[in-house]
């Protein structure tokens, strides 16, 4: 899986995240299960920035940076633990309706019929990640930090 997001607890005093671009984090969650989670995503009052100014958002950019703070991370916070709930009554192999797919010949042309893509995931591995996400949010609301997302 090399389409990743990573999330960072972030100190509430430190605004240059450019370190955090190319750092490991303890949290990376794969595009597609995101993509899954989107709709329930964009409840999350959030700020993304054009350029390096904040502006306020909803959700996850997906290819860029997000900052989740105050209110937000007590909604990502109730999110996470719906969705690690709901995964934690699924087999060990998380089967998920995954994105529309298609094959395109060398032209660029559909070729035979398109179909719902299948994501199989690891229940568990998931569900540790999710975790780890509401771990974040709920020490980062108690502890005046924030949550910077990366993404891909």
């Amino acid at each position: 899986m090399g389409l990743n997001h990573t999330f960072f607890l972030v100190k509430q005093s430190e605004t240059d995240f450019r370190k955090y671009l190319t750092a490991k984090s303890d949290i990376n969650l794969h595009d597609d299960l995101l993509r899954y989670m989107i709709d329930t995503l964009y409840w999350i009052p959030s700020a993304n920035f054009s350029g390096w100014k904040k502006k306020p958002s909803q959700g996850l950019s997906m290819w860029g940076s997000t900052i989740i703070e105050g209110e937000g991370l007590n909604i990502l916070f109730k999110i996470m633990n719906a969705w690690i709930n709901l995964f934690s009554c699924s087999p060990p192999k998380l089967k998920l309706t995954g994105p529309w797919t298609e094959h395109l010949d060398d032209e660029g042309n559909v070729e035979g019929e398109g179909y719902y893509s299948t994501l199989e995931l690891d229940r568990d591995e998931i569900i540790k990640n999710l975790e780890k996400l509401a771990d974040y949010a709920q020490k980062a609301s108690n502890e005046g930090h924030y949550i910077l997302h990366i993404g891909i």
